[in-house]
């Protein structure tokens, strides 16, 4: 029997605290997989949806430097809802895990590390393809 993926994996990175705070995320140490693409997300409209996608091969981890973020998650079998509000804890997002991200603070920052250089291609933007491959996988 094939074990389940946990859908929410918290990745957390080393925080030092002293005159300022320092965070720190490492190429295949901190970060699960080699970084090729880093991205910000902010000044996020209020009431916004973002994310409503999952990856054919990509995988993320997505950090909220400031601010908060509600993440649900969806691996065509199971959802869950969890937040982000602390610089040092990311969350993974695998491939095939159909993310939606809601409920902003006016003051959010996301910061994205992405295990692929940008491609369309990679993207699932329907829901009901998405289900339809997540399927075939489960």
């Amino acid at each position: 029997m094939q074990r389940k993926r946990r859908l929410a994996v918290f990745v957390s990175i080393p925080c030092i605290h002293d005159e300022a705070t320092l965070t720190v995320a490492e190429n295949q140490r901190t970060i699960p997989f080699a970084i090729r693409r880093v991205y910000t997300i902010s000044h996020i409209k209020r009431g916004a949806i973002r994310g409503k996608h999952a990856h054919h091969s990509t995988r993320q981890v997505i950090f909220c430097l400031q601010g908060r973020v509600t993440m649900t998650l969806d691996d065509g079998s199971r959802t869950q809802t969890v937040r982000l509000d602390k610089p040092e804890r990311g969350l993974l997002l695998d491939r095939m895990v159909w993310h939606t991200m809601t409920d902003f603070s006016d003051d959010t920052i996301l910061l994205v590390l992405a295990s692929k250089h940008f491609s369309e291609a990679d993207y699932i933007r329907s829901y009901t393809q998405f289900k339809k491959l997540a399927h075939k996988i489960l």
